[in-house]
């Protein structure tokens, strides 16, 4: 979660936003989001779930 603060919004893009399923039905989490961005050390993939 701090790398995602860090993050530049122009060093970023968002590959994919959809609904997540429930695997655990006591944790409400509705959406996924793909994040791919560039940092001094290379370009990153990052995934979310809210």
């Amino acid at each position: 979660v701090s790398q995602l603060r860090k993050m530049k919004k122009a060093n970023g893009e968002t590959v994919y936003c959809g609904l997540v399923y429930e695997r655990t039905p006591l944790k409400v989490k509705n959406f996924g989001i793909w994040l791919r961005y560039d940092s001094r050390s290379g370009t990153h993939n990052m995934y979310r779930e809210y």
